[in-house]
């Protein structure tokens, strides 16, 4: 996922082509969706406010920028929707998609690794004193 990309770039994928997921788990016998999402969703806020992973955002659009984190937002409202109506399953909202826990298995393209493996070779990481920066990760399995 490019994240610069603005929502127009990321509609089809993430909003249509979720629709057409839940529109699959409804038509005939009624299958289960299993949603990930992603921890995008909920608006940078600058008072730090704690947020609930079940939180339904039903305004959180207001104050997304990036079309990543719009596009997950609204796939996650025909999710959420969907859900409500009765369709079995669940949403979950990961941040990170890290490693694998035991292998380290990681995609070789995600700019998280690429940049744990610039500090590796250089033997430095980045220092500003100003930001509180941190790396969090979710092990893919």
């Amino acid at each position: 996922v490019n994240l610069l990309y603005p929502y127009e770039a990321l509609v089809a994928g993430n909003v249509r082509g979720t629709a057409n997921m839940v529109s699959f788990c409804q038509s005939g016998k009624v299958k289960a969706m299993h949603y990930v999402s992603s921890d995008a969703v909920f608006p940078l806020e600058s008072d730090s406010t704690p947020r609930h992973e079940k939180e339904r955002l039903d305004d959180g659009w207001k104050v997304l920028h990036s079309g990543y984190a719009q596009s997950k937002w609204v796939a996650e409202q025909l999710v959420r929707k969907a859900l409500d109506s009765g369709l079995p399953g669940c949403l979950y909202r990961c941040g990170n998609i890290a490693g694998h826990s035991t292998t380290g298995a990681w995609n070789g393209k995600d700019s998280n690794l690429a940049i744990i493996r610039a500090c590796l070779l250089a033997q430095a990481v980045p220092v500003a004193d100003h930001l509180n920066l941190t790396f969090e990760g979710t092990p893919v399995d």
